[in-house]
């Protein structure tokens, strides 16, 4: 594929991303750098589902927060339709790009109805007369399963599920082009999950979305999405079609995750990657690779050298003891 095709088949571009904060560890103590998110490279592509995955404090809402433009970057670039995300006008990448969070209930204004919450974003963007804003709250409180009768109803009033149909309607709103879901099943029922990814499986193919998908739920990503980014301390250390992923993880890491996700699999085996230690302290990260102080197949150079990201089995994966 030409640079140009290649340009156009990607919606977001991140280069070198990373966002550095300075905290500190105990009161009146100096700040140290804490790099949240470290040396990203990667790319969405044009209605695709891409999953990131990791243990909390991985870094995943921070990349979320760096794609939806909600904070500025430290190094690196990140690119929205070949347009640096910095120099978009913040209403403009708004109407393009935008969350679905994970509670439903604490992202929806409780004194607002839900005509109110799911029009705001066509007020803020001045899109259509009264009118036409009152036709277009209907049409999306269809497409998400919501009834009529709910138009001046209050969130308190309604069920998690039906709280995050509303949280996805009022992400529509304004059109966009790419939907974030940060965690967004994560505090629904079993049974009402279900209903949530079916429609967010949907609305991407009658809208024509592209979606990033943030979850711990290994199920729901490997259920949902196209590609898997898997990140560890701030980076992303496997990144590959969700098949591969699943079926022959490439990074020690991957490999750990997906042994303790406990789904019931007849004749599966016991034998289980684990994970010694503790998550490292991301203000005094290891030397060399930063999974080493965790890796059961850990040699002496990963003490000391930090991998790069290299092809390996159809996909891409950050370890010396692998591709080449």
């Amino acid at each position: 594929m030409s640079e140009a095709a290649q340009a156009t088949a990607n919606v977001i571009e991140c280069r070198q991303a990373g966002r550095t904060f300075m905290v500190r560890k105990q009161a009146l103590s100096r700040k140290l750098p804490l790099r949240a998110v470290q040396d990203i490279d990667l790319d969405l592509h044009r209605g695709e589902v891409l999953a990131i995955v990791g243990e909390s404090g991985c870094g995943k809402s921070t990349l979320a927060k760096l794609m939806l433009g909600v904070l500025p970057l430290s190094t690196g670039t990140i690119r929205f339709e070949g347009q640096t995300i910095s120099t978009i006008d913040r209403k403009t990448l708004g109407r393009q790009i935008q969350p679905v969070f994970q509670d439903p209930y604490t992202s929806l204004n409780p004194r607002k109805t839900l005509a109110q919450i799911i029009g705001l974003p066509l007020q803020v963007h001045d899109i259509g007369a009264a009118a036409a804003r009152r036709a277009r709250v209907l049409e999306l409180m269809s497409l998400c399963g919501l009834g009529k009768h709910l138009y001046h109803a209050y969130p308190s009033q309604l069920s998690g599920g039906q709280r995050q149909r509303v949280a996805i309607a009022r992400a529509l709103a304004a059109d966009p082009k790419v939907i974030i879901c940060d965690e967004p099943t994560s505090a629904l029922d079993v049974s009402v999950q279900a209903q949530i990814l079916n429609l967010l499986e949907t609305l991407k193919v009658e809208l024509d979305l592209t979606y990033v998908l943030i979850s711990h739920n290994l199920a729901v990503v490997e259920h949902i999405s196209d590609r898997v980014a898997v990140m560890y301390l701030g980076r992303i250390v496997e990144l590959g079609m969700t098949v591969r992923v699943f079926q022959a993880p490439q990074h020690p890491y991957t490999r750990a995750l997906l042994d303790s996700d406990l789904r019931p699999e007849p004749g599966r085996r016991l034998e289980r990657a684990v994970l010694e230690g503790a998550f490292p302290d991301p203000l005094n990260p290891p030397s060399g690779c930063a999974f080493h102080t965790r890796c059961p197949e850990a040699r002496a150079e990963c003490k000391l050298q930090r991998p790069s990201m290299r092809e390996s089995n159809g996909g891409r994966v950050e370890c010396l003891l692998r591709g080449g």
